[in-house]
């Protein structure tokens, strides 16, 4: 309801995100940076120190990913 006020009442344009995944910085405040350690960025983690290999699975599929500066700003 909250959001549907927002849109009908603002006088700039609006975006709402609804994203699955958020994940580390893309630049701010340096990339990579977190606080989180959840499932998405173990798996960055794990890759970046050689500890995984690969992750089977379809390579058609793609993962719904937001890094934490894009929401923010």
């Amino acid at each position: 309801m909250a959001e549907h006020v927002l849109i009908k009442r603002s006088r700039v344009p609006i975006i709402i995100l609804r994203p699955s995944m958020i994940a580390g910085a893309f630049e701010e405040p340096q990339p990579g940076w977190t606080e989180y350690m959840g499932f998405a960025n173990g798996i960055f983690v794990l890759f970046g120190s050689g500890q995984l290999k690969d992750i089977p699975g379809n390579t058609t599929n793609l993962g719904d990913l937001i890094p934490i500066d894009f929401v923010v700003n």
